[in-house]
């Protein structure tokens, strides 16, 4: 698998975790960051777990997004 498409499927695995927690909590990642850092949550194992996956999604696409403006400019 070439390096675009192992970061596609990083982000898509990404993805899918993330929409188990938001259906698992019934709020949005970017609401549950929100009020995580509002210090309307408890930090909590779970808490932890999807606060990574949030951190991963942005790198992930950060990569993802270089990758691609290094392609153009070949």
């Amino acid at each position: 698998m070439e390096v675009g498409g192992a970061l596609k499927a990083g982000i898509d695995r990404t993805r899918s975790r993330l929409a188990e927690f938001e259906r698992r909590y019934g709020m949005t990642s970017f609401e549950f960051e929100r009020r995580l850092n509002a210090r309307e949550l408890e930090e909590t194992f779970d808490f932890t777990d999807w606060r990574m996956e949030i951190g991963m999604l942005a790198l992930l696409e950060k990569k993802h997004v270089a990758l691609q403006e290094a392609h153009i400019v070949d």
